[in-house]
């Protein structure tokens, strides 16, 4: 095999472990979020508001929403790319039975 060709390889491999790496990280971040939306609901539930409680209330749902779709996002890349990559036969992770 050539220089060529063997350094090519691995910069594939580079990227495709950076790529794996970024996809944990967004699910992990996303699992924070999700712990930051709950200490807030526990803020909130105190009820000790300077502003209108359905103003408040509003913005943690629209935060719980923005939770939602960006765990909901992170999830579905990581599926779509470990599906590409089984489907394929290159580096996917599923069994075969």
């Amino acid at each position: 095999m050539s220089d060529t060709g063997e350094t090519a390889h691995a910069a594939l491999n580079a990227a495709t472990q950076a790529d794996e790496h970024l996809r944990r990280a967004e699910l992990e971040v996303s699992w924070l979020r999700w712990l930051g939306m709950a200490s807030w609901a526990l803020i909130l539930l105190r009820d000790e508001f300077t502003v209108d409680p359905r103003v408040a209330w509003l913005i943690y749902a629209g935060g719980v929403l923005y939770t939602a779709l960006a765990h909901r996002s992170a999830e579905h890349r990581r599926r779509t790319v470990e599906g590409a990559g089984d489907a394929d036969g290159f580096g996917g992770r599923a069994e075969h039975p």
